[in-house]
């Protein structure tokens, strides 16, 4: 190579590198502008959630529709049109509204996918169907999407993308102030992405986060009555008391047998606040109702029966009579079971008599005398 080409190729490229910087920094120059008269306009601008009638919260592993039926009481579709909670809503609708810019940045479609803002998609499941969907998202795109009554679309789509947890003493990591949104721009409009520290950072996506938990609450229970599964070992039992005051008995109490009236009491106490963290329709369930096990609870003006269809791990499914709710649907609740369990169990709270050949020497263990050497 002559040396006239090698000072012409240097002298090339020293320009491209002069227009590169010169790109580079009017585009920094352009955000660092860009950023500053976007902080803290509103997220959504002129939103007002009285006009929306549809909630619709997508990710890739699937998605929950919540829609506000005339009476102006919400359901859930992917619940079958369970009640929903007005309480999270309106939550989630305020926090929308009240959600401010920190900082706004360029955001072409080749960044989107590493900012966590493409489109989701879910899968390929049939609208009422009931799904279980992870409690919490991230690290995968979220996208919210309201209409009005006539399904028309109240915000563009918003798409909630990566979000940085924080470190072990609350704070967000080095470098991200939050979380990243993204709005689908107009044609021939600048693709933005937003930057919010407060805007739905704890956003719950699973059917089950959005339905309506109130449950019986019976207070002043008098008596307690389990019947088991027929044809089984178990023994059917009744607790009763005449007032709230006073000591449970156990009816069927026999000669030598004792219970612990404080564990009772205790367990009694739990049953003034029992909840349940999903709910079906009974249709979804095989189990014969006739052959499962009931607990009822007798207050002073109410008397509810719970019919116990499914263990599953942990939790129980069980069917409550009188309805819990308003609507003719007969529901199925999944409960913790360690509360139903705690009485269920009689011998967690009935002292029986030691059978005639005990002898408690066999339970006395002879550890072996260890000798440390020292003397005292």
């Amino acid at each position: 190579m002559s040396p006239r080409t090698l000072i012409l190729l240097t002298v090339i490229a020293l320009c491209l590198a002069g227009v590169a910087g010169i790109l580079l920094y009017c585009d920094y120059a352009e955000t660092e502008a860009t950023a500053t008269a976007a902080a803290g306009q509103p997220l959504v601008p002129e939103f007002s959630f009285d006009k929306v009638h549809q909630i619709v919260l997508t990710s890739n592993h699937g998605k929950t529709l919540l829609s506000r039926e005339k009476s102006g009481k919400w359901t859930v579709r992917e619940r079958a049109g369970y009640p929903a909670s007005d309480a999270a809503i309106g939550r989630f609708l305020s926090q929308l509204r009240d959600a401010r810019v920190s900082e706004q940045l360029p955001c072409p479609k080749s960044r989107l996918g590493k900012l966590f803002l493409t489109v989701p998609t879910p899968p390929a499941v049939s609208d009422t169907s009931i799904q279980d969907v992870p409690q919490q998202f991230s690290d995968v795109p979220v996208a919210v999407e309201l209409y009005d009554a006539n399904c028309n679309a109240v915000i563009p789509r918003l798409i909630c993308g990566k979000q940085e947890m924080p470190d072990n003493f609350g704070n967000p990591a080095v470098g991200m102030k939050g979380r990243y949104y993204y709005i689908e721009p107009e044609q021939g409009a600048r693709s933005l992405a937003f930057i919010s520290t407060e805007a739905l950072n704890d956003l719950k996506i699973a059917p089950q986060n959005w339905i309506d938990k109130t449950f019986i609450a019976p207070k002043n229970i008098l008596s307690l009555a389990y019947s088991p599964v027929p044809n089984t070992p178990e023994e059917p039992w009744t607790l009763q008391r005449p007032t709230p005051d006073t000591r449970f008995t156990y009816c069927e109490m026999k000669a030598g047998e004792s219970i612990d009236s404080e564990y009772i009491d205790t367990t009694t106490y739990y049953f003034q606040s029992l909840h349940f963290n999903d709910v079906k329709l009974a249709s979804e369930f095989k189990a014969d109702s006739s052959k499962c096990a009931k607990l009822s609870i007798g207050t002073a003006d109410s008397q509810f029966t719970l019919t116990l269809l499914q263990h599953e791990k942990e939790f129980v499914w069980v069917s409550v009579s009188p309805a819990v709710t308003s609507d003719s649907q007969p529901w199925v609740y999944r409960m913790p079971a360690y509360v139903l369990e705690r009485l269920t169990k009689t011998e967690s709270w009935l002292k029986r008599p030691l059978p005639a050949n005990f002898n408690d020497t066999t339970f006395n263990i002879q550890r072996p005398k260890l000798d440390s050497g020292l003397k005292f």
